[in-house]
């Protein structure tokens, strides 16, 4: 009898567990807007980003690799990426992000015009990083053509 009451409180617990944990709940992640209606998540995205008659290309001055060499473990390193906007339409940046917590990005919130140069700096931090030789990214989303997502790369031997 001790067993069937042990296997039936089990059960009991995996479906209420099972039924939490599958979002029926009374809070709604979204909130509604002044109106009374959700927000739709593609307006979130400027429209100049989702139409592609409104990208442009851009092309990067120097390398998208940077070797920082060597570098002691505490010390910090800054790069910047240079890029110029080769297209005819206003270049936006829409997002940039680190491979991980310990690089810091920089970058034009303001459209870039065509013609115009701009930089993207970013600081590498190597407190918290292994002894090792360590390669990180950056990612580059912009309205631009081929292709919207671009990577920067950099390499660094971190030591004691």
């Amino acid at each position: 009898m001790n067993q069937i009451i042990r296997q039936y409180s089990g059960l009991v617990f995996f479906a209420i567990f099972f039924y939490a944990c599958n979002g029926h709940s009374d809070r709604s992640e979204t909130k509604p807007t002044a109106k009374g209606k959700l927000p739709d998540r593609n307006n979130m995205i400027p429209d100049i980003l989702k139409d592609s008659a409104n990208f442009t290309t851009l092309r990067w001055e120097d390398s998208t690799y940077r070797d920082l060499k060597v570098l002691k473990r505490g010390d910090s390193a800054a790069m910047v990426y240079r890029f110029i906007n080769t297209g005819n339409k206003p270049l936006i940046i829409s997002d940039v992000k680190a491979g991980c917590g310990c690089t810091t990005p920089e970058w034009p919130k303001e459209p870039v015009l065509p013609g115009k140069k701009g930089v993207i700096r970013a600081v590498f931090y190597t407190k918290m990083q292994a002894a090792a030789t360590h390669v990180k990214q950056i990612f580059v989303n912009a309205n631009t053509s081929p292709h919207t997502g671009h990577i920067l790369t950099f390499k660094a031997e971190v030591i004691e």
